[in-house]
């Protein structure tokens, strides 16, 4: 009775009339088309140039931005050159003081302690600045060139050339008399020695090369006290 049953209902299915097609239609049209497409991941230049710089230090400034076209010569970024002008002034410092002892070793002055460029230099722009910068309201003597006063210039200047032969005179006559009784300089083995050893028998710092001029006696002074010896008991 089931088997009867679907089989008539299948049947009465299929007997129904189908249900009619519709479609929709247009006329054929000539426009524009757009297509959007979508995508997600890094942009990658056709040409990629790798700048460097032969120089290294703090950028101070950059004048390109991204996607900006240069072309030859535009300036792209700045370092700051404050370390690179530091270093430049000292170099030519280091310049200055070597010419300086080039031209020092042409003379025959023998400075050791460089009296004249120390204190003769020194004083003499000092002196002869005090001529400029001089006020009488703080000194209660005499005006300088900047308030009123161009000769005291002069008296300075006439005060350093007395200083310097009055010096010179003395200085001369009292290494005269003295040369009379004692050499004035030492001799090269000393100066090579080291005067602190010659004159005085030891030495005030202890480097190489410097022991090796040392009587016996004297470098006694100079070796450690070996520590007194242990002994120690053993049992057995």
């Amino acid at each position: 009775m089931l088997v009867l049953a679907a089989a008539a209902a299948i049947f009465l299915w299929r007997s129904q009339p189908a249900a009619p097609l519709n479609y929709l239609t247009s006329p054929a049209e000539i426009g524009d088309m757009t297509i959007e497409v979508s995508a997600t991941g890094t942009l990658q230049p056709l040409i990629q140039v790798s700048i460097s710089s032969e120089l290294s230090g703090i950028v101070r400034s950059v004048s390109a931005d991204e996607n900006q076209r240069v072309k030859k010569g535009d300036v792209l970024a700045e370092l700051d050159t404050a370390k690179l002008r530091v270093q430049i002034e000292r170099a030519q410092a280091s310049v200055e003081v070597a010419e300086a002892q080039v031209a020092s070793a042409k003379t025959s002055l023998d400075d050791s302690l460089d009296v004249i460029a120390a204190h003769g230099v020194g004083g003499t722009v000092g002196a002869l600045l005090t001529g400029v910068f001089a006020e009488k309201a703080l000194n209660g003597v005499a005006d300088g060139v900047l308030f009123g006063n161009p000769k005291q210039i002069l008296v300075q200047g006439t005060a350093v050339l007395a200083a310097i032969v009055y010096s010179g005179v003395v200085s001369f006559v009292l290494l005269k008399a003295i040369a009379l009784v004692m050499p004035l300089r030492a001799t090269g083995d000393e100066e090579a020695t080291g005067l602190d050893i010659a004159l005085h028998g030891e030495e005030a710092y202890l480097h190489d090369g410097g022991m090796e001029a040392v009587t016996p006696i004297e470098t006694d002074i100079f070796q450690p006290v070996p520590a007194p010896a242990k002994s120690a008991a053993v049992s057995i």
